[in-house]
């Protein structure tokens, strides 16, 4: 049996409704069976303005099952990216989506 693993970084709310397009495309067209996600927002604070990111996505996409974890509280940003070098991968590649057209 062969599984389909996907991570991919959403980004938060920067540009969403110029990047939502792309990013639902791109997770239709790969079709993982497993799709984590990070930096998926949504904040209470900003509910009048934005969604819940992975429910907003969902609604186009239509995986079958999803839950997240809530980030409780964010103390500040980290400056290191993850040394994927640290860990042992069967393989993987990485897809940059285009720029966003303003």
């Amino acid at each position: 049996m062969e599984l389909k693993v996907l991570t991919t970084n959403i980004w938060r709310y920067y540009e969403w409704e110029n990047r939502k397009e792309k990013v639902i495309n791109f997770l239709k067209e790969e079709d993982a069976d497993i799709v984590f996600f990070q930096e998926a927002a949504y904040d209470e604070r900003l509910r009048d303005k934005w969604q819940n990111q992975i429910e907003e996505i969902n609604e186009q996409v239509q995986y079958p099952n999803l839950t997240f974890g809530k980030l409780m509280e964010m103390e500040k940003w980290h400056d290191k990216p993850i040394d994927w070098n640290m860990y042992y991968v069967l393989g993987f590649y990485q897809s940059t989506l285009s720029n966003i057209q303003k």
